[in-house]
Parts: structure tokens; sequence; C-alpha cells
């Protein structure tokens, strides 16, 4: 008989607010699975019309291709994501080493975030 795993917890958790679509990330997110989650919610969020909200406050370190999923939005012709914190200090390093931090609007925390929306 095999041991029973605890499941890892969601990485990626989506609500939907009546100005906004807030998108929390958990953990160190660097899994391929999770990134192509991400990609879907940042998709359905382009979709709802809303102003997306991506919570980084959960976040300890995010791999180079949850960037490139964040700024995608604005590939797409759309807006980029506000982003919230607190920002770990790794998640701030990495907006700052590739020069991407100045083009996010980055909050505090959520609460600020939803009531600019």
């Amino acid at each position: 008989m095999e041991p029973v795993l605890p499941m890892p917890e969601q990485a990626v958790h989506v609500s939907e607010h009546p100005r906004c679509f807030v998108i929390a990330l958990q953990g160190d997110v660097e899994n391929p699975k999770v990134v192509r989650e991400l990609e879907q919610a940042l998709q359905a969020g382009l979709d709802s019309g809303k102003q997306i909200v991506v919570d980084l406050s959960g976040v300890g370190f995010f791999s180079g291709d949850v960037l490139n999923a964040l700024l995608a939005p604005a590939r797409r012709g759309g807006r980029l994501p506000w982003l919230t914190g607190p920002l770990s200090r790794n998640t701030l390093h990495r907006l700052e080493l590739t020069g991407t931090a100045p083009h996010f609007q980055v909050f505090p925390t959520l609460l600020d975030a939803t009531c600019q929306a």
C-alpha cells in the first residue's frame, strides 16, 4: 500500500468582485502547471473586462515564466494587472532586476487595490 501524501495547497485562487478580477498566488510559484493555471486565470480576467488584480502577498519567489504571464495581457492589447503586496524581498527584487517594476501599478494591500478599481 502506497503512503497517502498530502495534497498541495492550491497556488492560484480566483475571485470576482464588482469592478475587479482578483487572482491570488500562494507559495513559491515556478511549477509549469501553476504557470498554466495563472495564464488561464489571467485570460479569464481579460475576458471579464474588469481590472485584473494579482495578489502576491503570499508569494516568496516566482519564476520568469510567471513574470512573462503577468506581462502577457499588455502584449494582447489589454492592461497590465495591478499587483498587491506586501511584496516579498525576492518578488520585489525580480521586478526591479528585470526592469518591469515601473510598468506595474503596485498597491500595498489587496484592499487598497480593490478600493481603487
